[in-house]
C-alpha cells in the first residue's frame, strides 16, 4: 500500500529559507512576533550549510561521504532546534552532538561484534536539543472511515536526560525501528525489525483501530508484542482476517480497538510511524524507554556512521571493498541512502510548522 505523501523534492523550498528575509517572515509567522536579523540569518545560515553538506556528499567517494552526510544532517537539526526557540540563535546551542561513542574500540576489536555492535551514550548536544525541540513528535496519517486520510500525531520522548543517568543507544536498535528498513533488516538478520506493518483506521473520537500484518509470517507472539510496547495484560489482539469496511486485508494478524484512550494514550500505546510512502508501521520504544521520532533515529544513525569514518576509516575501507563480512555494512549502506533522501523533508517539515491552541503541530 503505497501512499505517496512525502514531497521527493524538499530543496527548492528550504532554499528558499536560506534567504533571510524570507526566513524572518517565516520564523514571524511561527511564532508571531517580529524576529531579528541576526536570528534569522542564523537560521538561514544553518540551512544553507546543511544543503551544501548534502550536495558535497552526493558526489563524495565511500571513505568520505557518511561524514558529509552526518555533518549535513547536523546543519539541518540546529536549524530546526534554532527556528523552534529563536532567543539566542547558534551561540545559545549546547556543544557537542549530544551523543559520545562508547568503548567502540573494544566492541571493534571483539570477535563476534559487528559495526551495528556498537553503541553511543546520550549526553548534552545536538541530538537532545533535537528532542526538546520537537518533542520527538511523529507525523503520519490513518484511514478515517475508509475514505480519508487523516493527519495523525505523535509525540514522543521530549527529555532524553530526564534523571540524569546514562542511557544508550546501540546502532542495530535504531536501524531495526526505521520502517523503511524492515525488509533490509529481515534480509540481514534472519529476523523481524522492531517495525510492524499497521492499518490505522479512525473513526473519529470514537475509536481507532490497528491492524497488524504479518506478511512475512514471522509476527513475533502476541505476549512479545505486549511485553515490548508495555501493553497491559488486559488488552485484547484479536485475531482477524476480515475487515467489515475494508474487506479481507492479506497478512492480517491481529486487530486491536482503542474506544476510550485520549489522543495522548494512544500515542503512547500505539507509536506509529510512516515509511517514505506513507505506510504506518507500529514501532517498538527502545529498551531506555525512549520513544524516539524518525527525525531523531535518522540523525543518530548518520551520527553513528559519520564517526565510525572518522575515526576508524581503515576499518570502513575494509567493509567497502566487500572483502570481509559485509551483510551489516550493506545494511548501514542502505539506511544513509534512506536518510539522505528522506531527512531533508522530515527537517522542512519541522520549519514549517507551527503550534495550534492544544499546543499540537500543524503546518502551516
Amino acid at each position: 500500500m503505497h501512499l505517496i505523501l512525502n514531497d521527493p523534492k524538499p530543496w527548492p523550498d528550504l532554499k528558499m529559507l536560506e534567504s533571510r528575509e524570507i526566513c524572518a517572515g517565516a520564523l514571524h509567522q511561527r511564532h508571531g512576533r517580529k524576529i531579528s536579523a541576526r536570528q534569522s540569518l542564523d537560521v538561514a545560515t544553518a540551512i544553507a550549510q546543511g544543503r551544501q553538506y548534502f550536495e558535497s556528499a552526493k558526489g563524495a567517494s565511500h571513505l568520505t561521504k557518511p561524514l558529509l552526510l552526518y555533518y549535513g544532517v547536523l546543519s539541518l537539526a540546529r536549524s530546526v532546534i534554532m527556528a523552534s526557540d529563536v532567543k539566542g540563535g547558534e551561540t545559545s546551542l549546547a556543544e557537542g552532538h549530544g551523543l559520545n561513542a562508547f568503548q567502540w574500540k573494544e566492541t571493534l576489536r571483539t570477535t563476534g561484534k559487528t559495526i551495528l555492535d556498537l553503541d553511543a551514550e546520550v549526553t548534552r548536544g545536538t541530538f537532545a536539543e533535537l528532542a526538546e525541540a520537537t518533542k520527538n513528535r511523529e507525523r503520519g496519517y490513518s484511514l478515517y472511515h475508509g475514505q480519508y486520510l487523516e493527519p495523525m500525531e505523535n509525540l514522543g520522548t521530549e527529555n532524553l536526560r530526564a534523571d540524569h543517568s546514562s542511557q544508550m543507544l546501540s546502532l542495530s536498535s535504531l536501524i531495526a525501528r526505521l520502517p523503511d528498513l524492515t525488509e533490509a533488516y529481515r534480509s540481514t538478520f534472519g529476523c523481524p525489525a522492531r517495525a510492524y506493518p499497521t492499518i490505522v483506521y479512525s473513526y473519529g473520537e470514537m475509536q481507532t483501530d490497528y491492524f497488524i500484518l504479518n506478511p512475512s509470517g514471522d509476527l513475533p507472539q502476541r505476549e512479545v508484542l505486549q511485553e515490548r510496547f508495555g501493553w497491559p495484560p488486559s488488552l485484547h489482539l484479536q485475531e482477524q482476517e476480515h475487515h467489515h469496511l475494508l474487506g479481507n486485508i492479506p497478512g492480517l494478524e491481529f486487530r486491536i480497538s482503542e474506544t476510550t484512550s485520549t489522543a495522548a494514550e494512544l500515542e503512547a500505546k500505539f507509536p506509529v510511524k510512516n515509511d517514505r510512502y506513507g505506510f504506518p508501521y507500529l514501532v517498538e520504544p527502545f529498551e531506555t524507554g525512549f520513544q524516539l521520532s524518525t527525525l531523531s533515529i535518522m540523525f543518530a544513525i548518520t551520527y553513528f556512521a559519520g564517526m565510525l569514518v572518522r575515526y576508524f576509516p581503515s576499518r570502513w575501507a575494509a567493509l567497502s571493498s566487500h572483502k570481509d563480512k559485509d551483510k551489516e555494512h550493506s545494511l548501514l549502506i542502505r539506511a544513509l541512502d534512506i536518510i539522505e533522501e528522506r531527512f531533508p523533508q522530515l527537517a522542512l517539515d519541522e520549519l514549517y510548522s507551527t503550534p495550534n491552541q492544544e499546543g499540537r503541530y500543524r503546518f502551516w
